[in-house]
């Protein structure tokens, strides 16, 4: 089969016409072209990708939705929580905000539903955008969904809410906080638990010291007797007025220090306002170009607010005034920023762990090998990542471990940064399915002895994510993916370019998606040629529309194609479609496909061969013999 364009002038015109004909095609190409790069450039993408607080609030609008309707599944009757808006926020604390509440569902899940505990991602002493608010918040709506007993398809709605601020979004999800504590069965935070938050915050006012070479014999101050949390969370108002100062010494915009309500107070706020002293210390530390995360710290029982306050009152003293007239221990920030460097460490991390629980698992099947792609982008590298993601889902189902919230591609362009943070967590996921052998996991993030590395790229990690995912096909054998799943994910391909479609104003003919008769005995590896055949297709529209630089990614296989190997190159059409839809400034990401029964590999074929169509049609082509 050739592919041959599909020209405005043919032979039927008259050889007088012939010229002006040519002339005519080749101004409408120009304006086309012309057009098409200036409404769809990278710029325009990347300013329809930017959230805002309002974006971020109406997720949480949909949150509560959810939230709500959880209570009503459980007979929970009582009010709402009512939390006002009075305190300053800022992104960070919202983050953090969403975070404790990611840590209860965790907890609900581990100690109640019995599903298995979820990963919950470190604080970063970076600042936080709203665009990471906006996916954490996405993250909790998903978790939070598979706790519903009405699964209810996703809700996409967009809503333009211009009058919102972070302290709207951080009073939202506190209400949620408060909600989520009787419905889910849990009880209200306790004493023990603002302990241990208030041993982090210890942590971090030593590392601090120490950064600044300051004398580390501070001594603890005596513990008192008989206080109660609204004693506490006075201590932690001081420690905050404490960090205030530091912060307008260090010329950073310093914290806004709120009044301590006048009503009985519980150690949910003592709880809360720790949350904000950690964003806040983590945040100097970033301010003096240092990053560094400790281990968590064990749990402890029978602890009061008397131990909470002593605590406090140490870290306030433990805490550098960062006095103007002392040297200032700083180094370059622009060191944090993240790079391929940095990824390929996590993944070699990944990678190790992977081995070892393969060995311990006594699987001695050989992996396929990886292959080096050159000129490869932080997108393809996310992409796999998000592969290997879904790959983990089935691992830790199979661990018993229940369903977790696989994340999807963001509309927006990928930074290493990101890539970073989707490393760290698949790092976490399989850390917390190591341990369920009672087996040490050690996470990198914590750990001080990591390789470092200065000259590696996108491709060079894009190697590592490819052998980790070979390594999970193999641990996963042939429990891994199935015909069902490949054919979920190639109908979120088909609304993919049914919205490329849409945005380009082109008409993609009904009977395009006509599914022909079901070729029975279909193979995957003829399923993974169509899907190679639509990835060459994709290549040809992004080019069309100015996108240059492409590279042809194709899944390595062994002598027999697996649907793994099907999945692998369907997911890659997914990065492919979505790095598209960036650049055309789509918007809208496809509906959640609901699981998928009974389906065989001719079922995946037949939608492939609608989706190459339709691109042929969207590119105007057409199919002749050679």
């Amino acid at each position: 089969m050739i592919l041959t364009p599909r020209t405005i002038c043919d032979g039927s015109f008259q050889d007088q016409h012939r010229h002006s004909a040519r002339l005519l095609t080749s101004a409408v190409t120009v304006a086309l072209l012309i057009f098409w790069l200036v409404v769809f450039s990278p710029s325009s993408a990347a300013q329809t990708a930017e959230k805002t607080p309002g974006d971020v609030y109406h997720q949480v609008q949909l949150l509560t939705e959810a939230v709500r309707q959880l209570r009503r599944e459980n007979n929970i009757t009582t009010p709402w929580p009512y939390v006002d808006v009075k305190a300053v926020r800022a992104p960070r604390h919202v983050f953090q905000k969403a975070l404790e509440i990611l840590g209860k569902i965790s907890r609900y899940r581990a100690n109640i539903a019995k599903t298995g505990a979820i990963t919950v991602p470190r604080f970063p002493g970076r600042d936080i955008t709203p665009n990471e608010v906006f996916s954490t918040v996405v993250r909790l709506r998903q978790e939070l969904t598979l706790l519903l007993k009405d699964k209810t398809q996703e809700k996409q709605g967009k809503q333009h809410l211009t009058n919102k601020t972070p302290s709207h979004v951080y009073s939202a999800l506190s209400e949620i906080s408060i909600a989520l504590e009787e419905t889910l069965g849990l009880r209200s935070i306790t004493p023990s638990e603002v302990y241990t938050r208030s041993l982090q915050v210890v942590e971090l006012a030593l590392f601090l010291r120490r950064s600044q070479g300051l004398p580390m014999e501070v001594a603890k101050p005596p513990r008192g007797q008989g206080k109660m949390p609204n004693h506490a969370l006075k201590s932690v108002n001081d420690l905050q007025a404490r960090i205030q100062h530091a912060e307008r010494n260090l010329w950073m915009k310093p914290l806004t220090l709120t009044q301590q309500p006048r009503r009985v107070i519980a150690p949910s706020d003592v709880f809360d306002a720790m949350g904000v002293t950690m964003a806040e210390l983590q945040r100097i530390q970033f301010r003096l170009g240092l990053e560094r995360q400790f281990p968590d710290p064990e749990p402890h029982e029978g602890k009061t607010p008397d131990d909470v306050i002593q605590n406090t009152r140490w870290a306030a003293v433990l805490l550098p005034e960062f006095n103007l007239g002392r040297p200032l221990q700083q180094y370059d920030r622009s060191a944090l920023q993240k790079s391929s460097n940095q990824v390929f460490s996590v993944s070699e991390h990944i990678l190790g762990r992977l081995m070892q629980y393969r060995r311990l698992r006594g699987i001695q099947t050989p992996p396929l090998k990886a292959r080096m792609i050159p000129g490869l982008k932080p997108q393809h590298v996310y992409g796999k990542a998000l592969e290997i993601m879904e790959k983990v889902d089935v691992l830790r189902q199979r661990q018993n471990l229940g369903p977790m919230a696989v994340p999807r591609y963001p509309l927006r362009t990928i930074t290493p940064s990101e890539v970073f943070e989707l490393a760290l967590r698949l790092d976490n996921e399989l850390a917390l399915i190591h341990r369920q052998g009672d087996s040490e996991a050690k996470l990198w993030v914590t750990s001080t002895q990591v390789r470092e590395y200065e000259d590696k790229r996108p491709s060079d990690v894009f190697l590592l994510m490819q052998r980790i995912s070979n390594l999970l096909d193999t641990i996963l054998g042939l429990e891994g993916f199935t015909p069902n799943d490949v054919y979920r994910e190639v109908l979120v391909t088909k609304q993919d370019v049914q919205l490329i479609a849409r945005a380009l104003g082109e008409t993609i003919p009904p009977e395009t998606w006509s599914a022909p008769d079901l070729k029975s005995g279909t193979e995957p590896r003829a399923v993974l040629d169509k899907a190679k055949e639509v990835v060459d297709l994709i290549a040809m529209a992004k080019r069309r529309a100015g996108m240059f630089g492409g590279r042809n990614i194709a899944v390595p296989t062994g002598e027999t194609v697996t649907p793994s190997d099907v999945f692998n190159q369907v997911r890659l059409i997914d990065t492919e479609l979505t790095e598209f839809k960036v650049f055309l400034g789509i918007s809208v990401i496809p509906d959640r496909i609901q699981a998928q029964k009974g389906k065989v590999p001719a079922h995946v074929l037949q939608v492939l061969e609608g989706i190459s169509a339709a691109l042929r049609s969207l590119l105007h082509m057409e199919s002749e013999k050679a």
